[in-house]
């Protein structure tokens, strides 16, 4: 571990859990009752597991790899990658699943053209790379997949990144016609692609984008949340349903979540609850508590349980970010005095909205007068 600069240490005394609660130095300078019973108690959270390599570095490797291996068509190599993360629910320190991050790959032209010609022309090729793949190995879900999920890309590529009033109508329709291909490809071979957990995500990913109704979703999801209910990525799409621009439900996340829990339970504990309510966060910002009817207590412990089970300093971060912008000081205590323990210069995600030390700050002005 680095040695801790003599400011870090203060910061780590300040928080230090089991011992004496330091007292308060100035006027008004007091915690929330919440965080005072925080602070009379151990620690929840376990230290980080050592950063190196970085969770994002482990995800760009994945994805280096199997673009390296599709291109040089060493379709066996990328049999036995995928197999092995797919058989044995292989995780990424964070708990990301490397076989979503295996076809993520798949998700663009893996090419560095910025000429949208030179892009349409580079998942042409890529498509028919995967069909030769397709050919070597016919009773595999893996080429499927990514035969699917290029057509997906290509979706994408027609619609553009735009605004979706400003997408012609040609333009839909090639967008429409492209999932629509992907659909059918995944449907005709479902005793095949269902054998992989990734097809759940994708089959839900793309009806989310195409006007079917919510209860087509609904079922939709639910079918694949019983065949494949430990998978995180299927609910992040799922949640779409929520937001502004399809339904406008925000109260209903949390029946979401808690069915969610009761799917991935068995092997993901509470963990899923706070996965879910963190991208609620990213649509809902500040507001996530009013907005939402998300039970506080409930989503500490969540996301404690998820900590636990994976004490990766991404989770930490980012979870420590959605805290102090809710200023859920009770759930942020616990995670500043393990993120103390890093020399500041490695935190990673603490960007302009919520730097680090602006949060650190308002714990200070709270506790007390530094």
């Amino acid at each position: 571990m680095s040695k801790l600069t003599i400011a870090a240490a203060v910061c780590l005394a300040a928080f230090a859990f089991g011992g004496a609660k330091a007292e308060a130095q100035g006027p008004g300078n007091t915690f929330p009752d919440a965080l005072d019973v925080q602070l009379a108690r151990p620690n929840p959270l376990p230290f980080m597991k050592d950063p190196r390599p970085q969770d994002y570095e482990i995800r760009d490797g994945i994805v280096n790899r199997v673009h390296s291996l599709f291109l040089a068509g060493r379709f066996q190599e990328l049999e036995g990658m995928a197999e092995a993360y797919r058989t044995n629910d292989r995780r990424t320190p964070a708990g990301a699943w490397k076989i979503d991050v295996f076809y993520q790959t798949f998700f663009g032209c893996m090419c560095e053209e910025e000429d949208q010609e030179a892009r349409a022309s580079a998942l042409k090729g890529n498509l028919e790379q995967a069909r030769k793949y397709k050919k070597q190995y016919p009773a595999s879900p893996t080429p499927l997949l990514i035969e699917a999920n290029i057509l997906y890309a290509q979706a994408w590529h027609a619609r553009g990144q735009g605004w979706a009033q400003k997408v012609s109508a040609r333009d839909w329709q090639v967008f429409y016609d492209k999932i629509e291909e992907a659909q059918k490809l995944l449907e005709a071979n479902a005793d095949v692609v269902m054998r992989d957990p990734a097809t759940s995500a994708l089959m839900v990913d793309m009806a989310s984008m195409t006007p079917v109704s919510d209860d087509v979703f609904i079922s939709l999801v639910d079918s694949h949340m019983r065949v494949n209910g430990a998978y995180t990525p299927i609910y992040f799409p799922a949640m779409r349903l929520y937001y502004p621009n399809w339904r406008d439900s925000p109260q209903a996340i949390e029946f979401f979540a808690r069915n969610a829990v009761k799917a991935s339970e068995a092997r993901e504990g509470k963990s899923l609850y706070a996965r879910i309510y963190l991208h609620a966060y990213y649509e809902y910002g500040k507001d996530l508590y009013t907005a939402t009817d998300v039970d506080k207590e409930y989503l500490r412990k969540a996301v404690f349980n998820l900590l636990n089970r994976y004490p990766d300093r991404h989770n930490f971060e980012v979870f420590g970010i959605m805290a102090c912008d809710l200023e859920d000081w009770a759930m942020a205590a616990p995670i500043f005095a393990r993120l103390q323990e890093l020399p500041s210069q490695e935190y990673l995600h603490w960007g302009v909205d919520v730097p680090y030390q602006a949060c650190r700050g308002k714990m200070y002005n709270l506790k007390r007068a530094l």
